[in-house]
């Protein structure tokens, strides 16, 4: 049962993140004109989408935990199934979330294109991570109770 909420995470939320960039990519390749001598959008884009694939990745390897939950001692626990299902993935999209030194906080300029693609990387997998805990909770909960 939790291998499926496992592979259910890593492809729903991968798929999201990587949707929402390519249509950030295509907005922003329409309607940004800025134009760099040194950073081309021929350049930044792939290597963009190479990095927005790593993260998929990371966070892939950073929800194994998960899979713990197949043991019932630990999906018994409410503590450690919560542990296992949250904090790698947690402490990985926070920092990128807030970069480390929290220049997402300063939105006097708006957000600005880092920012943009940062929340892109983060909230769906923080999303779909939250929805799926508590449909294996709550499947775990008719389980037991049957």
């Amino acid at each position: 049962m939790a291998r499926t909420f496992y592979k259910q995470f890593v492809i729903i939320s991968s798929g999201i993140a990587l949707i929402l960039t390519l249509l950030y990519f295509i907005v922003d390749f329409i309607f940004n004109d800025y134009k760099s001598e040194f950073i081309t959008k021929d350049f930044i884009y792939p290597f963009t989408f190479i990095l927005v694939i790593g993260n998929a990745l990371t966070v892939a390897v950073s929800a194994l935990p998960i899979l713990l939950n197949q043991y019932e001692e630990v999906k018994n626990n409410a503590v450690i199934s919560l542990l296992s299902w949250f904090l790698l993935p947690t402490i990985w999209l926070t920092v990128i979330l807030f970069k480390i030194n929290f220049d997402l906080m300063d939105f006097s300029e708006g957000l600005d294109s880092e920012a943009i693609l940062n929340i892109i990387n983060t909230l769906p997998y923080i999303n779909v991570l939250v929805v799926l805990y508590f449909k294996f909770r709550k499947t775990v909960s008719i389980t037991i109770a049957t």
